[in-house]
C-alpha cells in the first residue's frame, strides 16, 4: 500500500511559523529531517510513530522505562531509561537539540498509576522541556469529554471526564495548556492495529466468525475507534504544521457498525448476519444473565454498540490538511487477517 504521507506537492511548509527556526521540505515528497523527542517510545503509539519517525529520515530521542531492546540500532535513534515517577532518573540532555516533544505515555489498565504518570509524570516532563523544546504534542484521549451517547461531538465541547484515567488524561491537557509551551493536543478514540495488546476487537471479530452476532437497536450507532496508522499521521501534522499549536483535535475513523460488521464479513469471506435484536430485550436479558461465567454481553459492550455519538475530526481536516492513511473498510479487513494469523499459531 502506497503511504500517502509522501504524495506532496513541491512547497516548503515553515513548521514553526515566522520566527524561522526550523522548516520541513516537502519537496519532491521528501520532509526535511526533524529532530523529535519521545515519551512512550515502547508503547503501542510510540513503537509505531518512532519506527516511521526513523523512516521518514528524522532523528528521535526516546524516553523509557524500558531498555532499548524494542527497537534495533539506529544511527538516529538515541534511547535514555528513565522513570517519570522519579524524576531523579531521567537524563537533563534527554532533550538536547529537541525541536519538539512529542509525550504519549498512558497507563491504560492499573488504576493506581495513573495519576502519578499522567499527571505527576506529565507535570515531571513539562519542567524539563521549559526554554528547551519549540512545541509539545499532547496524545490525549476522546474520553476527556465525558459518556457521550448520541450527537456530533467537536472540540468546543466541554470537558467532563468519568473515571480515573479520564479524569487523570483531562488533568495532563491542563498542564500543558499552562505550561508557557506551544503545544497540541490530540484526541483520539480507541486506537486500533495489528500489534494492540488488547484482543476485544479480535474477540469481537471471532463472535462474528462463529455467526454469534447480532445487531442491537435500530440501524445507525457510531463505532468510535481509530487506526494506529492515522494517529501517527495526525501526530505528524500536530507536530510539523505552525497553525496546529495552541488547538485540540479530535480524531476518529467514522463508520456505523453495520459499515464495521460488513467490513469484517468480507475479510471473513462470510455472509453479513440480519438478525437485529430489541435493545431494551438485550439489556435486560444482560442484567440477568451478567453472573454467568463466561457471559460476555456486559453493560459496556452493549453501550458500545449502540452509542450513536459522531467524534468529528473536520477541524484537523480542515485546518491540518489531514487525510488518513488507513481506511476503516482497509482497517477491518488487516484486523481479520491478524485474527486469523494470531489463530493459527
Amino acid at each position: 500500500m502506497q503511504d500517502r504521507r509522501k504524495l506532496c506537492n513541491d512547497a516548503t511548509v515553515s513548521i514553526f511559523g515566522n520566527n524561522g527556526l526550523q522548516t520541513a521540505s516537502c519537496l519532491k515528497g521528501q520532509m526535511e529531517p526533524l529532530h523529535i523527542a519521545v515519551k512512550g517510545a515502547t508503547g503501542f503509539v510510540g513503537k509505531t510513530l518512532v519506527t516511521h519517525m526513523l523512516g521518514w529520515g528524522w532523528s528521535v530521542r526516546c524516553l523509557s522505562r524500558r531498555d532499548a531492546k524494542t527497537f534495533p540500532s539506529h544511527d538516529r535513534l538515541s534511547w535514555f531509561q528513565g522513570d517519570l515517577a522519579q524524576a531523579e532518573s531521567i537524563r537533563p540532555d534527554f532533550l538536547d537539540g529537541a525541536d519538539v516533544l512529542i509525550h504519549c505515555a498512558a497507563e491504560i489498565r492499573d488504576e493506581s498509576k495513573m495519576e502519578n504518570l499522567h499527571v505527576e509524570g506529565t507535570r515531571t516532563l513539562l519542567e524539563l522541556a521549559k526554554t528547551r523544546v519549540r512545541r509539545i504534542v499532547q496524545l490525549s484521549s476522546i474520553g476527556c469529554y465525558g459518556h457521550c451517547f448520541s450527537g456530533d461531538i467537536t472540540e468546543d465541547r466541554e470537558c467532563s471526564p468519568v473515571g480515573i484515567y479520564e479524569i487523570t488524561k483531562t488533568q495532563a491537557e491542563t498542564l500543558v495548556q499552562n505550561s508557557g509551551i506551544p503545544w497540541v493536543i490530540l484526541r483520539p478514540s480507541k486506537i486500533y492495529g495489528p500489534e494492540m495488546r488488547s484482543t476485544n476487537l479480535l474477540s469481537f471479530i471471532h463472535t462474528v466468525n462463529k455467526g454469534m452476532f447480532f445487531f442491537i437497536g435500530p440501524p445507525g450507532a457510531i463505532d468510535c475507534t481509530v487506526h494506529v496508522e492515522n494517529v501517527v499521521e495526525a501526530l505528524r501534522l500536530c507536530a510539523t504544521k505552525p497553525e496546529a499549536v495552541g488547538h485540540s483535535y479530535n480524531l476518529s475513523d467514522v463508520m456505523t457498525i453495520e459499515e464495521m460488521v460488513s467490513h469484517i464479513c468480507k475479510g471473513l469471506g462470510r455472509s453479513v448476519p440480519t438478525l437485529r435484536l430489541p435493545e431494551s430485550f438485550v439489556r435486560t436479558v444482560a442484567f440477568f444473565l451478567q453472573w454467568l461465567p463466561g457471559f460476555t454481553l456486559k453493560n459496556s459492550r452493549i453501550n458500545g454498540l449502540t452509542r450513536r455519538a459522531r467524534y468529528v475530526s473536520k477541524l484537523i481536516v480542515d485546518e491540518l490538511g489531514y487525510v488518513p492513511i488507513i481506511s476503516p473498510e482497509e482497517g477491518m479487513i488487516q484486523m481479520v487477517e491478524t485474527y486469523r494469523s494470531r489463530r493459527a499459531r
